[in-house]
């Protein structure tokens, strides 16, 4: 199968040595030198643009190769993050939350996950819920996720509840533990998998000292609604408290218009933020 049609039918896609050992130890020469992203929420290594840009060829090109007509079009290409099992990163069962909440779809999102420090390929991986595993064992629940995010996941007696961490309250609760139609690729260093944006996924452990690139694609055109921003519950509420700055910055373009793309929202949140920071 093809890339496209992988993400469209399963949500993931395997790219085998997508860096090369060169790219690989500029990486990992990056993230040695330890800078952190301004994020409370969790802790992340902030990628230095001039290593990013080095790679921005193979990107460019993956972007291209992801497309399906009218399915599925990231066309903007976002900064990127290390996701490090030393700093604490551990995540259950979940979609991705902040970009749910600023970008308001995961509708043509695309996280670009590769591996740069990996001890073992069996350890310390991203456990999936495939597509069609959703929608053979629970293909209603899956109309509520598709395209969607900000879900959180926990397993009690056998029976999995997901709450909505958007606007709150519980979307659905599956007869069955989640972990029983996961899945869970293994990884070497340089290996890519390309996740869409409304995929579930966990860390599968922290037992090994992993660093992974996360690189996030979009489609700068989608429109985004002062009523989709307001909507919010504790766990949302959370998230704002712990960015402020961010989510103030927001919230004041918000205020001079009730919609626009996700492109202008960026470009003017973040000429906010900037004006705001003070110099180091």
């Amino acid at each position: 199968m093809t890339i496209a049609s992988d993400l469209t039918n399963r949500g993931f896609h395997v790219f085998k040595q997508w860096l090369n050992e060169g790219e690989i130890t500029d990486f990992q020469d990056d993230y040695a030198s330890d800078k952190a992203i301004d994020n409370n929420a969790y802790a992340l290594g902030k990628v230095s643009p001039q290593v990013l840009l080095s790679i921005k060829g193979k990107l460019t090109s993956l972007l291209e190769s992801v497309k399906t007509e009218h399915v599925f079009a990231p066309n903007h290409l976002g900064g990127g993050a290390y996701f490090a099992t030393e700093k604490g990163i551990d995540f259950d069962w979940h979609q991705d939350h902040e970009s749910l909440f600023i970008q308001q779809t995961h509708q043509d999102y695309l996280n670009i996950y590769v591996p740069i420090l990996k001890p073992n390929h069996t350890q310390s991986n991203l456990s999936i819920i495939p597509i069609d595993s959703w929608k053979a064992a629970a293909p209603e629940a899956w109309k509520l996720f598709e395209w969607q995010g900000a879900s959180s996941a926990r397993t009690e007696n056998g029976k999995t509840h997901i709450s909505n961490d958007h606007s709150g309250g519980e979307r659905v609760t599956l007869n069955f533990p989640i972990d029983e139609i996961s899945e869970t690729p293994c990884l070497n260093p340089g290996d890519a998998l390309l996740l869409r944006g409304d995929m579930f996924h966990k860390t599968q452990d922290t037992q090994t000292n992993r660093v992974a690139l996360s690189v996030r694609a979009w489609n700068n055109r989608h429109t985004v609604t002062r009523d989709h921003f307001l909507q919010t519950c504790e766990v949302k509420n959370a998230f704002k408290e712990k960015n402020k700055s961010m989510y103030s910055a927001i919230a004041s373009v918000f205020e001079a218009h009730s919609q626009l793309t996700i492109g202008e929202l960026l470009v003017r949140s973040n000429a906010i933020t900037q004006q705001t920071t003070p110099d180091p």
